[in-house]
């Protein structure tokens, strides 16, 4: 078995993650944010993960791109790339639900 079949094997897929996140997301009675923070959150949820711990770091925490890239040890150009398209798909998953309302 291979570590990508153990991560499964303990964690669950991501979708199946993603999934349980949403609905606990959903159900928390102590989320203060409006809905459109409510929908930000789950298209970070809808992120891969690389993606959304980048995207967490700068744009949550607001760190700078070199504090990020020493801390994963990555080029400063792939962590702007990787944020660029993070940011992307967070905004076409924003569209998406602006269109259904």
């Amino acid at each position: 078995m291979n570590s990508a079949e153990k991560k499964r094997k303990v964690y669950g897929n991501s979708g199946e993650i993603t999934e349980a996140l949403e609905n606990i997301l959903e159900s928390d009675v102590y989320f203060s944010g409006d809905e459109i923070q409510k929908e930000l959150q789950k298209a970070v949820l809808k992120l891969t993960d690389r993606q959304r711990l980048i995207f967490n770091m700068k744009y949550f925490d607001d760190m700078p791109y070199e504090d990020i890239a020493a801390i994963l040890d990555v080029a400063v150009g792939t962590l702007k790339a990787t944020y660029h398209n993070a940011v992307k798909k967070i905004e076409e998953n924003m569209r998406i639900i602006d269109s259904q309302f």
